[in-house]
């Protein structure tokens, strides 16, 4: 199995908990079932336009970003952080150019940026921060403007959809 499906498997566990959580049965299955789906689940996806897998893609990512933003509360409600005063979860400042940005994650004490990003089966950090890279300075040049402080900057990397059911070694599918 590859890695980005066991990731996946593990977002899919997170929905299951929700689930289950609002009184709703949760998908149950044995293996031979489970294996079933998977293959069924891997035709349809080939089959799908690609307008349909780049919608899931969309909401998948969506999904993913709420995930982390509710991660994210719980762990600075526990340490007793202030939303907006110590920490921002999709906190907007003023870029000098008259524009705005948005961040993911900002510790606003120990003026962190974490970017949270979708990866590509082998994509690292740092590939994404060349990807990423001019988004990546007007965080940094907004922070500046308003804080007068270079922060640090990370990635949170999530399984992109574009793995999904890529043949293994095929990397024009990826």
């Amino acid at each position: 199995m590859s890695v980005e499906f066991e990731e996946f498997l593990r977002y899919f566990a997170d929905v299951r908990a929700q689930m289950e959580h609002l009184g709703f049965a949760g998908p149950e299955g044995d293996e031979s079932e489970l294996s079933q789906r998977q293959t069924d689940a891997e035709m349809d996806w080939h089959d799908a336009e690609g307008r349909l897998r780049s919608r899931f893609g969309l909401d998948f990512g969506k999904f993913g970003h709420e995930q982390f933003e509710r991660e994210l509360l719980e762990r600075e409600e526990a340490g007793e952080r202030i939303r907006n005063v110590d920490f921002g979860i999709e906190y907007v400042l003023n870029h000098p150019d008259g524009g705005q940005v948005r961040y993911d994650y900002v510790d606003l004490r120990a003026h962190r940026i974490v970017d949270y990003k979708s990866a590509r089966p082998g994509q690292t950090a740092t590939d994404v921060a060349s990807d990423y890279r001019g988004q990546r300075q007007r965080h940094i040049e907004a922070y500046v403007h308003n804080f007068g402080v270079v922060p640090s900057y990370t990635y949170e990397m999530y399984p992109s959809t574009t793995g999904l059911f890529a043949p293994e070694n095929d990397q024009e599918n990826i």
